[in-house]
């Protein structure tokens, strides 16, 4: 074989070698990409973790939490009047954050003093600024206010002094009639790891001045009357009670008897029973909230915002 020849096929072998090589290199996984395919995979892996552990857990609706949360929303009417589907912070009546502060955390541990006139008010006792800010953060979280004097249009609960930083309690303080005012009740809370959602079915009663004018079942809470639905009609709030006594009532939280007075047990729960069955019997037409309360660490939480679902 001449030697042209001999060179000629080794060179053949080594191209044919060096193409196999090339193409070996060619389909190996790049590191980079290596790296970047495991993160995904583990940062699904994560995600996917993340959502699991987002399933919520119901709340037993006669427990701790849902007691705390329907004392928020029971002495709240801000939350009603939402704006474009939900309600914030922004939305708080200023008025009614200091009262629901108080009435949960202060009215039971202000300082008493001997009953004397002061400020146009014969009053009782007192409680610092910092008392009320500390208490507004409990409800609330970090929410800015104006500490003023608050309680109804007629007296006050408690009278606010500037010059002192101090609220003074209105003696005797009863507050005031309410002609129109919520039916109400939670029918589920679900628990999150940073938040609570209770759902909170809600109708509302209307009237006139006169306890004998006719009262009105209405669906949510509007600033205008016309655009409320109609639901029931009638001349007393009992009518309402016995227009429902066959109904069977579903499980919703609408309080509990809370009273000094042992002669009142009864009446109490059976109000209670009787608001359970008008929420269950109207059902279809109540408005539903969806409430969000965000959690702190050290496992206490505060209202955050209101949205309506239905």
């Amino acid at each position: 074989m001449r030697r042209s020849s001999i060179i000629t096929i080794i060179l053949l072998i080594l191209v044919i070698i060096g193409l196999i090589v090339a193409l070996v290199i060619t389909n190996l996984p790049d590191k980079k990409q290596v790296e970047d395919n495991s993160a995904i995979e583990k940062n699904d892996s994560e995600e996917d973790n993340k959502v699991k552990s987002e399933e919520p857990k119901q709340i037993e609706l006669e427990g701790e939490v849902t007691e705390k949360i329907y004392k928020i929303l029971s002495m709240s009417q801000s939350y009603c009047k939402v704006k474009n589907g939900e309600a914030t912070k922004k939305d708080l009546d200023n008025n009614e954050v200091q009262r629901i502060a108080y009435d949960l955390y202060i009215k039971d541990n202000y300082e008493k003093i001997d009953t004397t006139y002061a400020n146009d008010y014969m009053v009782a006792g007192k409680f610092s600024k910092k008392e009320m800010d500390e208490a507004i953060k409990k409800v609330y979280g970090n929410l800015e206010y104006v500490p003023n004097t608050f309680g109804n249009n007629i007296i006050p609960l408690a009278t606010y002094v500037e010059s002192e930083q101090t609220y003074y309690v209105t003696a005797g303080y009863g507050g005031g009639g309410y002609f129109s005012y919520p039916i109400k009740g939670i029918i589920k809370i679900e628990e999150y790891s940073d938040r609570y959602e209770a759902y909170e079915e809600y109708l509302y009663a209307q009237s006139s001045s006169s306890m004998n004018t006719t009262n009105y079942i209405l669906k949510g809470w509007h600033s205008d009357f016309n655009k409320s639905l109609f639901v029931f009609e009638a001349n007393r709030v009992s009518d309402l009670y016995d227009s429902v006594a066959d109904v069977e009532p579903q499980n919703i939280y609408v309080g509990k008897v809370e009273t000094p007075d042992e002669s009142n047990v009864e009446y109490i729960k059976a109000n209670l029973l009787s608001t359970q069955k008008v929420l269950t019997k109207y059902q279809d037409e109540a408005t539903i909230y969806k409430h969000t309360f965000m959690k702190n660490e050290d496992g206490t939480f505060y209202w955050y915002k209101s949205e309506i679902v239905k």
